[in-house]
């Protein structure tokens, strides 16, 4: 049985969008632990933030590519 785990984000990207909401709760009086990722989990860790992408977040990052690349 694998170890109980206290409530919390595991193996979560921390991009601009967590980043900023992790600021909102710091100044709530919580606290986050942040760590590299293991090189090993990585493909896993980021196939898995681009399979739970939003339909909507995929596109504006489409859109942002194209702008970038011209």
């Amino acid at each position: 049985m694998p170890p109980i785990r206290p409530p919390g984000l595991y193996e979560e990207l921390v991009t601009r969008r967590l980043e900023a909401a992790l600021e909102e709760i710091r100044g709530e009086g919580w606290w986050d632990e942040i760590g590299n990722l293991d090189p090993g989990e990585t493909p896993g860790v980021l196939a898995r933030f681009v399979h739970d992408l939003e339909e909507e977040d995929v596109v504006q990052a489409l859109k942002y590519a194209a702008l970038v690349a011209n």
